[in-house]
């Protein structure tokens, strides 16, 4: 379903790249800004009551990229007249911004997915030539086994919450304590797990 909604997304906005209106100028409501950046910033140029701005694109929901007498900046939305087919002109830049942010999302998931195969692959390999392949595949897994080491019991079930210590004359022996049970060890090998 989400590929479906994402394809016609990407048809529409190609539709749209395709026929985009050119610029069009609407008259300012009361005594505006065209600032330099698109944070309302930087030096500006005022704009008299009545003076046409030329819009160019939309840049967010409220901002636009316009042009004054040659000079291009940002305006808010609110220091124009809204008539003249201003509906129509913003509803056709804004459905353009709508599908430049899916497609900029899908891709920015995309790149994560990538990224945390990859992160997974170098894990995999990194874990089967330390431990080799049979203990390698268990501890992928998140499977812990008596005899292993405190490594092998750190890449399979990760860091413990807690670790209670116990030092006898003998050995010195360690609980690890997980939201999903307890692994003991003796002298540092794993020697009971409880679930």
């Amino acid at each position: 379903m989400k590929k479906v909604l994402f394809m016609l997304i990407w048809l529409i906005s190609l539709y749209s790249f395709a026929q985009k209106p050119p610029p069009k100028k609407f008259a300012s409501s009361h005594l505006a800004a065209l600032w330099e950046n698109e944070n309302s910033s930087g030096s500006f140029s005022y704009i008299s009551r009545s003076d046409s701005v030329l819009l160019i694109d939309l840049v967010n929901e409220t901002t636009w990229k316009a042009s004054f007498f040659g000079k291009t900046g940002y305006i808010k939305e609110t220091y124009f007249d809204k008539n003249e087919g201003y509906g129509e002109y913003k509803s056709w830049f804004l459905n353009d911004l709508l599908a430049s942010q899916a497609v900029r999302e899908k891709n920015i998931k995309d790149a994560e997915r990538i990224a945390k195969s990859k992160l997974a692959a170098k894990r995999n390999a990194i874990i089967i030539n330390k431990y080799g392949a049979t203990l390698g595949k268990i501890i992928l897994q998140g499977k812990v086994r008596i005899g292993m080491t405190k490594a092998m019991a750190i890449d399979a079930w990760g860091k413990p919450n807690d670790i209670n210590k116990t030092i006898t004359r003998y050995s010195v022996s360690e609980q690890w304590v997980y939201d999903g049970g307890y692994l003991y060890f003796e002298n540092g090998k794993l020697t009971t797990i409880q679930n």
